[in-house]
């Protein structure tokens, strides 16, 4: 479920938010190692917010974990992150990207000015950003330079899904390469 468990590590805190309700409402929860809540006080210490504590976020992340868990989406993410990761490696052979890396259905590469000098090149990314959002394909530029793309498609995803998405990058990338020549 949380990718520090792939490493075999065990963090003392892990903050969750956002996909703990699926996106449908607004929740998010800390999760610790009971010695660490032994520690605080009892009194004074709630925090009061719009939707804190509230039914109908808590009974919508239980739903979507349980639906998570009788559809084995973490599986198939596995699964299917993998064939699409396979699937991106033309991404390699632009002359504008390094270091393409993914866990599961996150999957991230470097824009760079050359790959002889790979140096961040963030108008780049932020021009190849613009030309997957006019091919409808949500990526962000992120990172220390804005230099990184990021995109991690829905856990749901199927083999079409995978075919749809490698070829509207491989259009990206077209369009991209003829633009930075």
């Amino acid at each position: 479920m949380y990718s520090f468990q792939h490493w075999g590590i065990t963090p003392d805190i892990v903050l969750v938010s956002k996909s703990l309700s699926g996106g449908y409402y607004p929740l998010s929860a800390i999760i610790a190692k009971s010695r660490l809540f032994e520690t605080v006080s009892h009194s004074g210490t709630a925090f009061q917010s719009t939707f804190n504590n509230n039914p109908f976020g808590i009974q919508i992340a239980l739903q979507i974990t349980e639906m998570i868990d009788r559809e084995n989406l973490f599986e198939n993410a596995r699964i299917q992150g993998s064939k699409l990761f396979e699937q991106l490696r033309f991404i390699e052979d632009s002359p504008f990207t390094a270091n393409l890396r993914g866990h599961g259905l996150a999957i991230a590469f470097d824009v760079v000015d050359s790959k002889s000098s790979g140096r961040p090149a963030p108008e780049l990314a932020r021009r190849f950003a613009n030309i997957a959002l006019d091919q409808h394909v949500f990526v962000y530029a992120c990172g220390v330079n804005r230099s990184t793309i990021k995109f991690a498609p829905m856990i749901t995803i199927n083999d079409d899904d995978i075919s749809v998405i490698v070829r509207k990058l491989r259009a990206c990338f077209s369009a991209f390469n003829g633009s930075t020549a």
